[in-house]
């Protein structure tokens, strides 16, 4: 045993603790879509020994397939082929998964009863385990693998039982209290959907704003396409902008000198600019420049938009940018040859939107980034659940940090 862990402690391998060990069913797409649950890689891209159900899928099986791939309680299931970032990432089968089925990119292990499984499914996932699977697998690209024997391999430190137990009572209660925070979360995003489903086409109203008419405007009535091109200097360092799929807004995506640049001209951003990525409309990347994104440039593929602010709050502007109506109208109005797809500006600028006065604007807008803000808070709390659960697993599957327990 390795001092670095307590006398009492023992390394054993995976295998000498595992009852059985199964590679997961293939289903091709045709049988998707309806039938048993079925837990994929994509569920447990969290590496939570509470699997993401987000994204569970259903498939269609015969009965000896359900008998042979069903997920029993306190099995672990792992993924053995996936990106490096996501290999190897762990979920502990409780009462919410029993009888699911698991798809042939994970792996399942069903232990034997000298262990407490949901012990072993934290160390699975601990760095030290992390560690070790990425030191076995095999890598192609940006994917890596892991075979049942390499699993099996792994070496794990284990506790008395009862300690084992302890440590596993304690990290659940983090897991649990991550999991009530991210149903929270999910819970709060929902309201939020719902309120700019309300606000934004005018189906609710404020009580002082009943009674006054919307209007029905083409974007370029509101906002001006705004060309502020520069010559690319070769000796400065450019700050460059990017536009999130989905509407998760501008960021920086890059930070290059002048002389790395093809590009001979750059458009400089400013501070509540619209922007949109011309070839990924169909994937809503629309956005709006911050404060972080002011003074920063963008290449041709991000047209800029200034907005009249006697008509139009930017801001507003941004949330209806989230509207599946607004985003299969610009979908329906970009041009191309198959792959160069893009919304031209003149074409983003005749795109109609339904708008209030200002002050109702901002009213609404005030409201949804009420909502906003709870969301961001929220997020930053699960975060640091996180990070302090990261630590505490560290020290107590090490045995850095002793739980004591009664061994009688």
């Amino acid at each position: 045993m390795s001092k670095n862990y307590p006398e009492n402690w023992s390394l054993v391998k995976l295998e000498e603790i595992t009852a059985r060990i199964q590679n997961g069913l293939y289903k091709p797409p045709e049988f998707y879509g309806i039938g048993q649950p079925f837990i994929r890689m994509y569920n447990l891209e969290y590496g939570s020994w509470l699997l993401n159900f987000r994204k569970l899928a259903l498939v269609e099986v015969d009965n000896d397939e359900q008998e042979n791939f069903a997920l029993k309680y306190g099995d672990i299931v792992i993924n053995r082929v996936n990106s490096v970032e996501l290999l190897g990432k762990t979920a502990w089968i409780g009462s919410q998964a029993v009888g699911y089925l698991f798809e042939n990119m994970l792996v399942r292990l069903s232990l034997s009863d000298e262990v407490d499984h949901l012990f072993v499914a934290q160390q699975l996932n601990s760095f030290n385990l992390q560690g070790q699977i990425l030191s076995a697998a095999k890598r192609a690209g940006g994917q890596a693998s892991i075979n049942s024997q390499d699993i099996l391999q792994l070496q794990i430190p284990l506790p008395p039982l009862p300690e084992q137990r302890a440590i596993a009572a304690i990290l659940s209660t983090w897991d649990e209290a991550i999991t009530l925070t991210e149903r929270l979360i999910a819970a709060l995003r929902q309201r939020k959907q719902a309120l700019m489903q309300m606000l934004l086409t005018g189906a609710v109203r404020f009580r002082e704003f009943e009674g006054e008419e919307w209007e029905t405007v083409e974007i370029g009535a509101v906002a001006r396409f705004t060309d502020r091109s520069e010559p690319v200097d070769p000796e400065k360092e450019y700050r460059l902008v990017g536009v999130r799929w989905y509407v998760e807004g501008v960021h920086i995506h890059e930070i290059r000198q002048g002389s790395e640049i093809i590009t001979q001209t750059l458009n400089r951003v400013q501070k509540g600019d619209i922007l949109y990525n011309k070839m990924w409309v169909s994937k809503a990347a629309f956005g709006i420049a911050r404060d972080e994104h002011d003074g920063a440039y963008g290449t041709s593929e991000y047209p800029t938009f200034t907005v009249d602010p006697m008509r139009l709050v930017v801001d507003f502007m941004g949330y209806l940018f989230h509207d599946p109506e607004f985003q299969y109208v610009a979908k329906s109005l970009c041009r191309g040859t198959t792959g160069r797809v893009r919304l031209h500006p003149n074409d983003f600028q005749k795109i109609g939107i339904q708008l209030p006065n200002v002050e109702e604007q901002t009213k609404i807008t005030d409201t949804l980034l009420i909502c906003d803000k709870e969301i961001d808070a929220s997020v930053a709390y699960l975060e640091s659940l996180k990070q302090l659960k990261r630590g505490l697993m560290q020290q107590l599957l090490t045995g850095a940090i002793r739980v004591p327990v009664d061994e009688a």
